[in-house]
């Protein structure tokens, strides 16, 4: 039998006590079933609910007691056919974790039945998270009450609301390094932030982040091409977009949101993927990125946990392959106020807060996440100080990259904790340890980082003494080095598993040995942690022409033949010079003046495209063509068959 009875005006129904009791023993190890406890609600919403007028309106996290079903069988079937559906590579990536399922229960869908069931007491839906069987709703205080007595609700808690620390004043105008000589890329003002992790060696030897996937959680990108050189050759290595705060695919400003939106996520991605000659170039610029708005701008930048926790579920599966990302990149640090946030230094612990756990997830599905210890700013001026907002979430995730930063001491020369007086006001970069007494950070990058400057725009009259580049300060830059550098671990090891990049990184910081809670196990020196097993060599090492297609070329059937080329060496441009075999040049195709490492095997990437006639606008004669690519550096051929 099914007994009913009305709460708020709707029917409900109860499961008798009877099943459930031969239900929950059984079904506990395999957690398919997680009853609720004494009290659903937990003590910060209680008390929130308790100052809530009738119409108030608050974001909950709704945790559900199960996923629909309630046996074994029931359990493989579905894990089951979770797997067949998996991409190729989001299942290579999953492979590698050693001793993992590729799936497990919180890769199944949360029971759609449920949600709709809340939403219809009028709460709006905000996000769902699988990983945590929960969802999220905007709710009044009568609809929380209705939802508290809905059986497959287990518990209910605030949606927290974390808040950027403040960053230090940027530099802005920053003189600009002599250009290099000899291979070494031409880094310009970047120099210092990449040669400090070894960067600089890891390009020398061809690695830029080629076929490694970066996923970006931040408050938005700024893709203007025009605007900021350094992301001409961005837009064909961006595979995925999707705005968390506003749900569109668009990640850039929205009409209302405040100026400022944006500009930080902008300043990340440059500062991973830039690229423009003698001025900046970063770690991974040949990586693919796909791009994520989770945080909103305004008096300060703040992110609703469950945002990220969507940003993050959805970079396990973006992509137009479904195949996810291999890294994802969060660069902003977060402060806890104690009159907004239901968190605390104690529960800095690696299970407390939302995030955290969903960081955990993210690295036990074979993703790198590499996130921000965050900055400190004022009374913490000494090494040995342990204030309750020294270390932020989810940084005291124990499966994760959680970056410190330090800073050139320019009387000793040596590279130390980060900390800056400026105006009587002390900026430095958090440190650990987590509350249950894990050393934290994992390793450190740059404090200081050169990158694009958003609010640059040579055509608006008000930001004409703005610079296109400055040095922004603080803990997110060094973690977008970080994940930079990460990206070229992996180009040159794909079989390492999340866990092994970690670990690697470790084990080849500056003080492996000796790790401490100011810098934890050191600088990391990414060209170490490459060499620490023998290295896939990159897929090109010279400048060098692919071969066309199609090939034949039917001057008949066919508008064009696509001529596909690799580039090794930086700061030179190109062309490519069509000849007969007699040696008569006939058609000369030019590439531009600076060519960016990297491939370009279609026209969307910029491969040279002929189409079979001479520099007269005549069609050749068929038979034999020789194609030649030179470059500053060297110069390559190939042959192209030509038929009517």
């Amino acid at each position: 039998m099914v007994k009913s009875f009305k709460i708020g005006g709707e029917m409900k129904k109860i499961i008798i006590l009877l099943s459930t009791i031969i239900l929950v023993p059984y079904l506990f190890a395999y957690e398919l079933y997680k009853p609720a406890g004494l009290e659903k609600i937990e003590k910060n919403l209680g008390l929130h609910m308790g100052r809530m007028s009738e119409n108030d309106e608050v974001n909950i996290w709704v945790f559900f007691t199960d996923k629909g079903f309630f046996t074994e069988n029931k359990y493989e079937e579905n894990i089951a056919k979770f797997r067949n559906h998996l991409s190729a590579r989001r299942r290579k990536r999953r492979e590698k974790m050693i001793g993992k399922n590729i799936a497990d229960f919180s890769d199944l869908g949360v029971v759609k039945d449920y949600v709709q069931r809340i939403v219809e007491t009028g709460a709006k839906k905000r996000k769902i998270s699988n990983w945590l069987n929960a969802a999220s709703f905007t709710a009044t205080k009568q609809e929380l009450e209705e939802i508290e007595y809905m059986p497959f609700v287990r518990k209910m808690k605030m949606v927290e609301t974390f808040y950027l620390e403040p960053e230090v004043d940027k530099q802005k105008g920053v003189k600009k390094m002599q250009k290099e000589e000899g291979f070494e890329f031409h880094y310009g003002s970047s120099k210092s932030q990449n040669s400090l992790i070894g960067i600089d060696e890891a390009h020398n030897h061809g690695y830029f982040g080629e076929g490694v996937r970066i996923g970006m959680l931040d408050d938005g990108f700024i893709m203007d091409t025009t605007k900021f050189e350094a992301f001409s050759h961005v837009s064909r290595n961006i595979i995925d977009t999707w705005d968390f705060i506003n749900d569109t695919s668009y990640v850039g400003r929205q009409l209302g949101e405040d100026a400022d939106q944006c500009k930080h996520g902008t300043s990340m991605l440059s500062i991973i993927a830039g690229f423009k000659d003698n001025e900046l170039i970063g770690p991974a610029f040949n990586a693919e990125f796909a791009l994520a708005k989770t945080e909103q701008r305004g008096a300060e930048i703040k992110q609703e946990e469950d945002n990220w926790v969507a940003g993050a579920e959805w970079a396990d599966s973006c992509g137009s392959d479904k195949g996810g990302v291999d890294i994802i990149s969060s660069s902003l640090g977060y402060k806890f106020f104690d009159d907004t946030i239901g968190y605390s230094y104690e529960d800095m612990n690696g299970d407390s807060t939302v995030i955290t756990r969903a960081a955990d997830l993210a690295a036990s599905k074979g993703i790198v996440v590499v996130t921000a210890m965050g900055n400190i700013s004022s009374g913490f001026g000494t090494q040995t100080a342990r204030p309750g907002t020294c270390i932020v979430a989810p940084a005291d995730a124990d499966s994760i990259i959680s970056v410190g930063a330090v800073d050139s001491n320019y009387t000793s020369g040596k590279w130390e904790w980060a900390w800056v007086w400026i105006d009587s006001v002390g900026y430095g970069a958090a440190i650990g340890p987590t509350a249950d007494g894990r050393i934290k950070p994992e390793v450190c990058a740059s404090w200081g980082g050169y990158h694009i400057n958003p609010d640059y725009d040579p055509e608006a009259p008000d930001t004409a003494e703005e610079q296109p580049y400055y040095t922004g300060f603080g803990t997110s830059v060094s973690t977008a080095l970080i994940a930079g550098g990460c990206a070229l671990i992996l180009q040159a090891h794909p079989d390492w598993s999340a866990m092994k990049v970690r670990d690697v990184l470790l084990q080849t910081a500056s003080q492996s040995s000796s790790p401490d809670t100011l810098l934890g196990w050191g600088i990391a020196d990414i060209w170490d942690a490459m060499n620490n097993e023998p290295l896939i060599p990159p897929a090109f090492e010279e400048d060098e022409l692919s071969p066309p297609y199609p090939n034949p070329f039917n001057l008949q059937n066919q508008s064009q033949v696509v001529i596909p080329y690799n580039i090794m060496n930086q700061g030179l441009g190109g062309r490519i010079f069509i000849y007969t075999v007699s040696g008569k040049k006939i058609r000369e195709i030019d590439l531009g003046s600076l060519l960016v490492p990297g491939r370009y095997e279609t026209p969307a990437e910029g491969a040279a495209t002929w189409d079979g006639k001479d520099s007269n606008g005549e069609f050749v004669d068929a038979g034999i063509y020789l194609v030649l690519l030179r470059t500053g550096y060297t110069s390559s051929t190939r042959k192209i068959a030509v038929v009517r």
